[in-house]
């Protein structure tokens, strides 16, 4: 079972507080065990590894190691993300328990979610 807290080295990925939000950039490195069977030829970052790591991206904003993923009320998967690609992931509070996710790569818009979470 993969680890997403150590997986993702959150402690290395910088946060920046905006007006919308929080906003940082990421590098997809090729080593993430998430790629090792999606695929094995075309490797692409699977779904389950962009909401582990928004997941995991909002409890370190929040301070709350013990948050979950309640409900997704969407999830738009616009385009793949290959090993070592960087993207800017924009995490804006919507209230206490919902957040919406953008993830962009070259201004372009890659990934759209909304998750409520509960603790």
């Amino acid at each position: 079972m993969i680890n997403p807290s150590s997986t993702f080295e959150i402690d290395s990925i910088t946060l920046i507080k905006n007006a919308n939000g929080w906003r940082c950039n990421w590098t997809a490195h090729e080593k993430l065990p998430y790629f090792d069977g999606h695929f094995p030829e075309h490797p692409i970052l699977p779904a389950i590894a962009i909401i582990d790591l928004n997941l995991e991206l909002i409890k370190k904003i929040t301070s709350n190691p013990n948050l979950l993923v309640a409900h997704i009320a969407t999830a738009k998967f616009l385009t793949p993300i290959f090993p070592n690609e960087i993207v800017s992931i924009h995490l804006n509070k919507l209230n206490d328990l919902n957040w919406e996710i953008i993830w962009n790569r070259l201004e372009k818009k890659v990934v759209s979610i909304k998750l409520t979470l509960k603790s």
